[in-house]
C-alpha cells in the first residue's frame, strides 16, 4: 500500500509543478508522506520551494495517512487530523491542569459531510471586569452587568468554562454542512508540534471555533496555526467567563472577537503608544508569529478588518521590503506622550530642554552616542529604524510569505499608506459616519444633539471604544452607523447597539446632557460587552 501511496505522491508533486530534479531528490532521499508530516516547513522547503505547493502537500499526506490508518488506531474517538496528543501524570490528569472527559463522537451523514463533537473542560480564567450585554445580528439586545453584580456573587462564577471547538449546537441544517472540528486546546506554556497541527484538505468546509471571552488570544492562536484556515470559512461562538455560551452569532461576533483579540496581543506581544510594533519573546515559535500573520489576513478576507496601530513602517517592510525616507515621524507616535514631549521639544530648541531628561529619554532606547544640538535629530534617526526595523526583523521575516502571497494581490504600497488614513478613526469622521432618520420629534432632536456634543468631547481611546461598542471595530467602519430611538426608561434605559448591521438605539428621553454621557461612559468604560442574543 505504502508503494502505491509514494507513486500517487509523485505525482501529486509532478502536477503542480515540481520539476524533474525535485521530484528525484525527493524519491533518492526517500521523501514519502509519512516523512513529510514529521518535518518542519524548513526542513520541507529543501524540496519543495514554494509555500502552497508544501501547504498542499501536507494536507494530501495528511488525508492519505487517515485514510490508510483507519479508525484503529484512533483512540480518542476524533479524527486522526484533529486528536490531541496530551502529556498526563499518574493520576490520569493533564499536565496543563486539563481534565479530558469521555470524548463521545457523533456523527452525522449528509452526502459526504461529516459531523463531529467534543467536550473539553478546562479551567476558567478569573474574572476583573464587569459585562455588559451587547449584541449582534437582527435584534440582539443588550443589558449591563456591573462588577458589583460579580463581587457580590449574583454571577455564578463557579462553573469550570467548557470550550468546544465544534459545530454550533444552534446551527441550523444548512450551517452544518461541511462543519469540521478544530480541537484547539490552549497551551500557553508549550509549543506546538507541526505532527499535532492539522492541515485540513477540504477547501469548502467550515471551522467553528469556540474562545473564551478573556483568553482570545490564546484559543484563536492554536487554530491559526493550521494553515488550511485561510482557505476555510470561520465561525466563532464565544464562551462567557461563567461558562455558559454567549448566544451572539453572526458577523457582529467575529468583528468583535478581533478587535478583542487584538487588544489582548497588543498588551501581550506589543511595545509602542499610538504606533506599535511586535517584540520577539522566547516563548513564541515560528508557528505562532505565523499564527498571528493568519489572523491578519482572515481579519482582511472576511471583514476587511486591518490593524492600523501596527508602526507603517514595519508593515511597509514586511510587504514590500521598503521604508520611509526618514522613520522620525513615525517614532515620535512610537514614544510615549512624555517622551514625545522631550525629544520634540528638544529637536527644535536643545537648550530649553534639561539635558538630563534628554538622556533619561535616550537611554531607555540604549543610546550608545553623547546628544549634543547638532547630533541629536540624527540619533533619534537611528533609534527609531532601530526600534521600529530591526529589533522586529525575526517577526517580520515570519510574516513575509504569509502575508505576501494574501494580501500583497489586494494591497499595493499607495494602498497600504491609504488605509492608515481612512481606518484612524477621528471624531469628526464619525460624525459623518452617523444617521439619522429624517423625521424625528423634538425630543428625539434633543438626544440626536446630546450625541454629536458626546462624540465630540471623545479622546482617541474613548472614541475607539464607542466604535466597537456600535460596530465591533475599534477603527473607523465603511459602513454608516444607524441611530434609532427607541422607549426605555427606569433600569432598562440604556444604548443597545446591533453590531451586525452598526445600529444604535437611544432613549429617546434625557433629561440634560450630563445625565446622557454619564450613562453612555457607564456602558464604554465597563470594556466588555456580551452579545446576547443571536
Amino acid at each position: 500500500m505504502a508503494e502505491k501511496v509514494d507513486e500517487e505522491l509523485i505525482d501529486f508533486l509532478s502536477n503542480r509543478g515540481l520539476t524533474e530534479e525535485q521530484l528525484i531528490l525527493v524519491e533518492d532521499d526517500k521523501i514519502d508522506r509519512h516523512v513529510i508530516l514529521l518535518m518542519d516547513d524548513d526542513a520541507l522547503e529543501k524540496y519543495i520551494p514554494s509555500y502552497g505547493d508544501r501547504i498542499s502537500t501536507v494536507a494530501f499526506c495528511k488525508r492519505h495517512t487517515q485514510q490508510d490508518e483507519g479508525d484503529n488506531t484512533n483512540t480518542s474517538g476524533l479524527p486522526p487530523a484533529f486528536s490531541y496528543h496530551g502529556d498526563e501524570n499518574i493520576n490520569g490528569d493533564s499536565v496543563l491542569g486539563i481534565e479530558s472527559h469521555s470524548m463521545p463522537k457523533s456523527t452525522s451523514s449528509q452526502g459526504n459531510n461529516l459531523i463531529v463533537s467534543s467536550e473539553v473542560d478546562v479551567i476558567h480564567p478569573s474574572v476583573t471586569s464587569g459585562v455588559n450585554a451587547q449584541d449582534t445580528a437582527s435584534g440582539c439586545q443588550e443589558t449591563a452587568i456591573s462588577n458589583d453584580c460579580y463581587n457580590a456573587g449574583i454571577v455564578d462564577l463557579s462553573t469550570d468554562s467548557e470550550v468546544m471547538f465544534g459545530p454550533s449546537s444552534v446551527s441550523t441544517p444548512s450551517q452544518q454542512d461541511d462543519t469540521v472540528l478544530f480541537d484547539g486546546i490552549s497551551q500557553s506554556e508549550q509549543d506546538y508540534d507541526m505532527d499535532e497541527m492539522s492541515l485540513l484538505s477540504n477547501i469548502d468546509e467550515t471551522i467553528a471555533l469556540k474562545v473564551r471571552r478573556g483568553n482570545t488570544m490564546e484559543d484563536m492562536i492554536p487554530a491559526f496555526s493550521d494553515a488550511s484556515i485561510l482557505t476555510s470559512e470561520l465561525m466563532i461562538n464565544r464562551v462567557l467567563p461563567n461558562g455558559k455560551d454567549e448566544a451572539g452569532m453572526g458577523t457582529g461576533v467575529l468583528k468583535d472577537t478581533l478587535t478583542e483579540f487584538w487588544g489582548e496581543f497588543t498588551e501581550r506581544c506589543m511595545v509602542g503608544d499610538r504606533y506599535k510594533v511586535p517584540f520577539v519573546r522566547h516563548d513564541y515559535s515560528k508557528m505562532k508569529w505565523e499564527a498571528v500573520a493568519r489572523v491578519i489576513v482572515k481579519g482582511w478576507q472576511m471583514v476587511r478588518y486591518f490593524p492600523i496601530f501596527i508602526a507603517p513602517a514595519f508593515m511597509e517592510e514586511v510587504l514590500f521590503s521598503t521604508q520611509p525616507v526618514s522613520l522620525t515621524d513615525m517614532f515620535m507616535q512610537y514614544l510615549s506622550e512624555a517622551e514625545q514631549s522631550v525629544i520634540s521639544q528638544a529637536m527644535k530648541d536643545y537648550n530649553s530642554v534639561d539635558e538630563d531628561d534628554i538622556l533619561d529619554v535616550l537611554n531607555q532606547y540604549q543610546c550608545k552616542k553623547l546628544p549634543k544640538s547638532g547630533n541629536l535629530v540624527e540619533i533619534v534617526e537611528e533609534i527609531a529604524n532601530t526600534e521600529l526595523i530591526q529589533k522586529p526583523a525575526f517577526i517580520a521575516e515570519c510574516w513575509k510569505p504569509i502575508l505576501r502571497m494574501n494580501l500583497a494581490s489586494e494591497i499595493d504600497h499607495p494602498k497600504l499608506l491609504s488605509l492608515y488614513q481612512q481606518l484612524q478613526p477621528n471624531v469628526f469622521k464619525v460624525q459623518k459616519q452617523i444617521q439619522y432618520r429624517e423625521h424625528m420629534s423634538d425630543t428625539e432632536n434633543e438626544v440626536a444633539r446630546y450625541l454629536k456634543k458626546y462624540i465630540m468631547g471623545l479622546d482617541h481611546e474613548m472614541l475607539k471604544k464607542f466604535l466597537r461598542f456600535c460596530t465591533g471595530f475599534d477603527i473607523m467602519p465603511s459602513d454608516v452607523i444607524n441611530v434609532t430611538m427607541v422607549d426605555l426608561e427606569g433600569f432598562a434605559r440604556r444604548p443597545v447597539a446591533h453590531t451586525c448591521g452598526n445600529i444604535l438605539e437611544l432613549p429617546r428621553v434625557y433629561d440634560n446632557f450630563p445625565e446622557f454621557r454619564a450613562e453612555f461612559n457607564a456602558v464604554l468604560n465597563s470594556n466588555v460587552w456580551v452579545m446576547d442574543i443571536a
